[in-house]
């Protein structure tokens, strides 16, 4: 009698173990199809999420075209001298003597000048002091800038791209560093360009304003594209 009951229990014990270990099994099969699942969702979101980030930009460039519609080059005409300059930092030398101030090293800096065309403001990255210059009027496209007893003449001309023939720009070119040669097509170096141009274009998403202009230039200081 003993010996039967010593032969169930072990048949027991077996039966258990065998039990325990296909739960197991069916446990570790289930976990990396679960782990699969987490792993397709979260690439699911981090899709979804990054088309939603995408449409909200191209959305927010398409807001500032409207907004900014008669400031684009394209509906503009030279000698038209209204808003924000990103100026190239090869003049900073220039504007150092015009100002007679020192003036950091940049990759530019940026020019606003009035609705009426006959005030400018001059605003470096690293300087916190607003230049202020008057304006006067020499030709349809050639303009003075006066500060104090100097002066710097200049020219804003618009050109359609050598890239593509239905799109323009708006160049500005001073006299004393890279005058404007009406010979010459947009091919020629200039000294700065139409900042709502380049503030809509959507290579980035800094503001079409003076601080946008500025913020552009000094991540461009940071990333070391001066010299």
């Amino acid at each position: 009698m003993k010996q039967i009951i010593y032969i169930l229990m072990i048949t027991t014990l077996i039966i258990s173990c065998e039990n325990r270990e296909t739960v197991n099994t069916q446990k570790n099969s289930i976990e990396p199809v679960r782990k699969s699942k987490e792993v397709r969702k979260s690439k699911e979101e981090r899709r979804l999420a990054r088309e939603e980030r995408e449409k909200i930009f191209r959305q927010l460039i398409e807001d500032r075209r409207r907004k900014f519609k008669n400031m684009l080059s394209k509906n503009r005409v030279s000698g038209d001298i209204r808003g924000i300059w990103y100026m190239d930092g090869d003049d900073i030398k220039n504007m150092e003597q015009f100002l007679s101030t020192d003036i950091k090293d940049s990759d530019g800096y940026c020019i606003e000048i009035s609705n009426d065309m006959e005030v400018g403001k001059i605003y470096f990255a690293d300087n916190v002091k607003i230049f202020n210059v008057k304006i006067q009027k020499l030709t349809e496209t050639k303009y003075a800038m006066v500060y104090q007893d100097r002066k710097r003449k200049f020219d804003i001309i618009k050109f359609t791209r050598l890239t593509d023939k239905h799109k323009y720009s708006m160049l500005f070119f001073f006299e004393d560093f890279h005058e404007y040669n009406p010979d010459k097509g947009s091919g020629q170096h200039s000294d700065g360009s139409n900042y709502y141009d380049y503030c809509t274009s959507g290579i980035n998403d800094y503001e079409c304003s003076v601080s946008g202009c500025l913020g552009d230039i000094k991540e461009r200081n940071e990333f070391g594209y001066t010299e």
